[in-house]
């Protein structure tokens, strides 16, 4: 099904601005929604699922590996390549997102010579407990006292949130190695990702070890799309 002309003008229209502006954009967009769904009464009605939606997401996205496409090491034996994916690893976060951390760090017990596991590095615990005791430290008299016994339960139900979601949203990159049947020695990487920082490591492990992309001008006189971003150098 083709995108009609005018959404497909407005799109490319929105991809032109810089990153900051489309960020604004789209916040922007997404409010006027909110309060348009909260004034004619229908957030109410979809606040449930909604929530429910996002619960489910978050557990398929924890427990569920979503693997790329394989990725092909020319002239590299299966015993560099992993030498070279323990480099890439050992130092890899995502830059980003940064929760649990965002760092992460190579799993001696569940790797292997054709298999290397990388866990997000999470520090298990919250910072809203140490924030919680600092204040109880600090604080003096009865309207201090009637405050913590106010914010207790608040501060209760957001360090179990926290807790829940460091284990929820932990990732973890797993890379199965392999040689391939071909004359050359060739190593075959199967990588499959669980979790947010996990999926967006994903660019990175890509232009890592995939093949590399041909310049638009090459790719044309090589007879390929220019606009295809499949174009790969073989």
């Amino acid at each position: 099904m083709s995108i009609p002309e005018p959404i497909r003008g407005i799109w490319q229209k929105y991809r032109s601005f810089p990153r900051s502006s489309r960020r604004l954009i789209a916040a922007a967009v997404i409010g006027l929604i909110v309060i348009l769904l909260a004034a004619t009464g229908v957030l109410e009605r979809i606040v449930g699922p909604i929530i429910l939606l996002g619960l489910g997401a978050l557990v398929v996205q924890r427990f569920v590996a979503w693997p790329m496409e394989p990725m092909l090491l020319r002239r590299t034996s299966p015993e560099v390549a992993y030498h070279l994916v323990i480099q890439l690893m050992e130092g890899i976060n995502d830059g980003g997102y940064g929760f649990p951390s965002g760092f992460f760090f190579v799993d001696d017990t569940r790797s292997s010579d054709r298999r290397v596991v990388v866990n997000e590095s999470v520090e298990w615990g919250s910072r809203l407990g140490g924030m919680f005791e600092g204040l109880s430290q600090r604080v003096d008299g009865p309207v201090g006292c009637l405050f913590l016994v106010v914010a207790f339960p608040l501060f209760l139900g957001a360090y179990v949130a926290e807790v829940i979601s460091k284990v929820v949203l932990r990732s973890q990159i797993q890379i199965d190695i392999s040689s391939t049947a071909d004359v050359e020695v060739t190593s075959r990487l199967t990588v499959k990702t669980r979790g947010p920082c996990a999926h967006m490591l994903r660019p990175t492990i890509r232009r890592a070890f995939g093949a590399p992309v041909l310049p638009e001008r090459i790719a044309g006189l090589a007879g390929m799309d220019p606009t295809d971003d499949r174009r790969q150098a073989a």
